[in-house]
């Protein structure tokens, strides 16, 4: 059976804290979007963000972050 946008909901909101703390941003796929943005990335769109790993990565890359997610959870944390 297909997942539902409310089963995905489920599965991340309640964890968020915890994914936040036990999750980054992965040093080899920041490598690859340093490579692919260069330095005046313009405007980025993260989907999929989660809890915002790659905000900082993404504003250091010269973009204008703007992050799309499920979650209400993880898209809360990744507003601080």
């Amino acid at each position: 059976m297909p997942s539902t946008q409310s089963d995905k909901r489920i599965r991340y909101d309640g964890i968020s804290d915890w994914y936040d703390l036990n999750s980054g941003a992965d040093e080899e796929a920041a490598e690859s979007l340093r490579g692919l943005l260069g330095r005046e990335a313009g405007r980025c769109l993260d989907l999929g963000c989660g809890t915002g790993q790659y905000f900082a990565l993404l504003a250091e890359c010269g973009g204008r972050v703007v992050g799309l997610d499920v979650s209400m959870d993880q898209l809360q944390i990744a507003r601080r």
